[in-house]
């Protein structure tokens, strides 16, 4: 009986151990490739990419892991420290002899980058191989998303020599409904919010061509709405769910302002009624500060046409003599030679005159 017992239970923890490795097993990724002679022997990182608005260029902030390729350009990357969801990453090479420690020599000064996004998660299989003479072109994985981002750069050149022949205005609008309608068909086939996070990030740029039609197309169009129920759905709690809900919801908010205000029937003459006496009150103090004083007929001197001028700022002796360098004496002295050529005694006769 004691036999059984123990024959059954090791049969049985053999079974669970089994399962547990090939468990441990699927939770493994593994990013390999191959790179061009320049970058044999060189070192290659791998990069997570979370911020969408970040995927034009090389960060140091998103490295997450370093190696070094081989004498034939072979690299490995594998581990299960990933998110088991998908995400953007970037694998590159750079030509530079500084380190990655030593600063942002791959941010301004190297020239000689090539790097590579592709979609993935802890348990995928990819591999970057040296095709066609060049470095990371091609994706080659078990993640069905994994190459949809190098499809969108391949759609996003076509665009581009679309435009080259639009050769007026009318032209250009025609082809930015054409390209965003494109654009969002294609993000809805990838079935990757991701995907179409990186498409956003193109079309509402705020340094793009295309970012005065998206601030149009978000009032129109239901795809952002859809796109951020997609992303809540898939990425609950990612940071760049919440990101892209901001800038939806601020960019919507902002337009529909803007759009409401000129809708209004009154808003012209509100704006008439709230602008035109700040233009008259800075036009009549523009006009009060550069005025002349019309003292020719008085002979007074330049010095004393100084201080009628600053009498009718009504500044005080004391401004008087500090504005002009002279001595409160000084100043005193021009008030009562300006009484007399202009046969006054105040300084309210001096208003009245001028």
């Amino acid at each position: 009986m004691l036999l059984q017992f123990l024959h059954l239970f090791f049969r049985r923890f053999f079974y669970v151990s089994i399962l547990f490795c090939l468990g441990t097993m699927q939770a493994q990724f593994q990013f390999s490739g191959q790179v061009g002679e320049p970058y044999r022997n060189q070192s290659v990182y791998l990069s997570l990419v979370e911020d969408y608005r970040k995927t034009e260029r090389v960060y140091q902030s998103q490295f997450l892991e370093q190696t070094v390729a081989d004498s034939l350009g072979n690299f490995t990357f594998s581990g299960d420290n990933l998110p088991k969801k998908n995400r953007i990453y970037r694998v590159h090479v750079d030509g530079c002899n500084d380190s990655i420690v030593s600063g942002n020599h791959f941010l301004k000064a190297c020239n000689s980058i090539e790097s590579i996004l592709f979609i993935a998660n802890n348990s995928d299989t990819i591999n970057l191989p040296f095709t066609f003479n060049q470095t990371f072109c091609e994706v080659n994985a078990t993640n069905n998303s994994a190459d949809k981002i190098l499809e969108f750069y391949a759609l996003k050149d076509e665009m581009i020599l679309d435009f080259a022949n639009a050769d007026s205005d009318l032209a250009k609008d025609l082809k930015f409904a054409k390209w965003f309608e494109i654009f969002q068909e294609f993000g809805l086939n990838s079935n990757e919010p991701l995907v179409e996070l990186v498409v956003y990030n193109f079309l509402s740029n705020r340094s793009s061509e295309t970012h005065d039609y998206y601030l149009e197309d978000i009032l129109d169009s239901k795809y952002y709405s859809d796109l951020l129920e997609r992303l809540h759905r898939k990425y609950p709690e990612a940071a760049f769910t919440k990101q892209f809900e901001a800038e939806i919801s601020a960019d919507t908010y902002i337009q529909s302002s803007s759009k409401n205000a000129t809708k209004d029937p009154n808003f012209w003459f509100k704006w008439f009624a709230y602008t035109l006496p700040i233009v008259v009150f800075l036009v009549g103090l523009l006009i009060y500060k550069s005025r002349k004083v019309n003292t020719k007929n008085y002979h007074l001197t330049q010095q004393e046409e100084r201080v009628v001028k600053a009498i009718l700022e009504g500044k005080s002796n004391k401004e008087i003599a500090a504005e002009l360098f002279i001595s409160l004496s000084t100043v005193k002295t021009h008030i009562n030679s300006i009484y007399k050529k202009l046969n006054i005694t105040s300084r309210a006769e001096i208003h009245s005159k001028f």
